[in-house]
């Protein structure tokens, strides 16, 4: 009997441990799978939000003048008449929170994400008679690595950036887009990653 009991006791912890093994691997997996789908999703969305700017016109290009700037308007070119080059309306792009989300700290949408928002496009803001166009949700407050407290955190080279940031260099004229995404996983933890582009406006 005792024989037995010590056979019975080993094969329950034996069991035991493989459970836990499996659980793990499986927890590693999901979570391995969760970052390649949000890097994937970041890089699509970033692009997505840098093809706005292909044709844009460099010379209206008018960046929201605050730290780590997260708006920008432009026109973009639509062709040639008379040897000119022609340009449509006015567009913006632009960071918003997501609705019911404002800048406190805490979830107000019961989401389990805290102060995300989206990139918004409105395709004629001269005018007014835009359409409104969400571009990419889940968008983080910050990028990854940074905090709200005057310091380049994350090591770019850029204080307190947003969760879209544009930064533009005229000497180059190219507009590189850093945006980074936010995502809730199974064990309640947010998982944040980041993609990055560059854009050279080529008309003037």
């Amino acid at each position: 009997m005792v024989e037995t009991a010590v056979a019975s006791v080993g094969a329950v912890v034996l069991v035991g441990l493989v459970a836990t093994t499996m659980h793990r691997s499986n927890r590693v997996f999901e979570q391995t799978a969760t970052v390649s789908e949000v890097d994937s999703v970041a890089q699509r969305a970033v692009e997505r939000v840098a093809r706005e700017f292909m044709d844009a016109d460099r010379s209206t290009l008018n960046m929201t003048p605050t730290t780590g700037p997260n708006a920008a308007s432009f026109c973009r070119a639509t062709g040639y008449a008379a040897g000119a080059l022609r340009i449509g309306a006015r567009r913006r792009i632009r960071f918003e929170y997501a609705p019911g989300e404002t800048n406190d700290g805490r979830d107000q949408n019961g989401n389990g994400l805290i102060d995300e928002g989206r990139i918004v496009l409105n395709d004629d803001v001269q005018t007014g008679a835009g359409r409104e166009m969400v571009l990419v949700e889940n968008v983080a407050e910050r990028l990854a690595g940074e905090l709200e407290n005057g310091a380049d955190d994350n090591g770019n080279g850029l204080v307190d950036e947003n969760g879209l940031t544009l930064t533009y260099d005229a000497t180059t004229f190219t507009l590189t887009l850093r945006l980074t995404l936010v995502r809730l996983q199974s064990d309640g933890s947010v998982l944040d990653r980041s993609a990055e582009t560059t854009v050279r406006l080529r008309n003037d």
